[in-house]
């Protein structure tokens, strides 16, 4: 079961049982290689699993070891599930999100944009999951120089969550921040919204600060590791990691 497997795995960290001290990291990897067989006659929950192990990777920074179970619970939801359930659309931007992570940012472009036309043809162009892969397709874009298309879709996102979520919903918040920074990468300095953007941008600080936010909102730091991208995203990062901090 999977709970027989979660016992397992954390058990391996135990150094009662090793031996010696593992990190949860190294009792993760012992695990990860025994998924595929323990739940063979299971695969939807096999999919599950290597989802879950995907998403701890990606927030311990492993990257790599992210997309690997990413591609594999996408490719095994594909099979099992159709190109349109909305967990191989989840599993198709988590993917995206780990190829980001790792700077590959052509190859997340091309799926983010596969997903971002099934999305937009089967949940709506309002929908959260579409917004958030809009965005995300735009902070690939410009950690790739293309600033033109990035700031358009940016402008996209923000006026769909503003008219579908308010002005002051976090995610409207954070669509306000990335079109700063976007325009801000093009050297526009007179940022042609409202007067209550520093306001409003401060406000989307500090709602990072709550711990669904920063989970949330971890994928903001993907652009600013590329030279070219401007030193304000760097401090957004800092910010993040500052949060993390203090709420995790």
């Amino acid at each position: 079961t999977v709970k027989d497997f979660m016992q397992d795995m954390f058990a391996k960290a135990n150094p009662n049982q090793q031996g010696k001290e593992l990190r949860v990291v190294e009792a993760m990897d012992l695990a990860s290689g025994t998924i595929d067989e323990t739940f063979a006659e299971d695969p939807l929950i096999c999919a599950d699993l290597h989802a879950t192990l995907g998403v701890t990777y990606f927030g311990l920074g492993q990257y790599d070891r992210a997309h690997h179970h990413f591609s594999s619970s996408l490719a095994l939801r594909q099979r099992l599930l159709g190109p349109e359930h909305p967990d191989t659309l989840t599993s198709m931007m988590d993917l995206a999100n780990a190829l980001c992570a790792q700077g590959k940012y052509a190859d997340a472009e091309r799926l983010y944009r596969e997903t971002l036309a099934i999305q937009e043809r089967v949940l709506g162009s309002g929908h959260l999951d579409t917004l958030g892969n809009l965005m995300n397709l735009a902070i690939a874009l410009r950690a790739q120089g293309k600033h033109a298309e990035a700031e358009k879709l940016q402008r996209e996102t923000l006026a769909i969550r503003r008219r579908v979520l308010g002005a002051e919903h976090p995610d409207t918040l954070m669509s306000m921040n990335n079109l700063a920074m976007a325009l801000h990468a093009q050297g526009k300095r007179t940022l042609p919204l409202d007067g209550r953007l520093g306001q409003l941008q401060r406000l989307a600080f500090n709602l990072a600060r709550h711990p669904d936010r920063v989970r949330g909102d971890a994928h903001l730091a993907f652009a600013p590791r590329q030279a070219h991208c401007h030193t304000g995203a760097a401090a957004h990062e800092q910010h993040l990691a500052v949060a993390r901090d203090e709420v995790l």
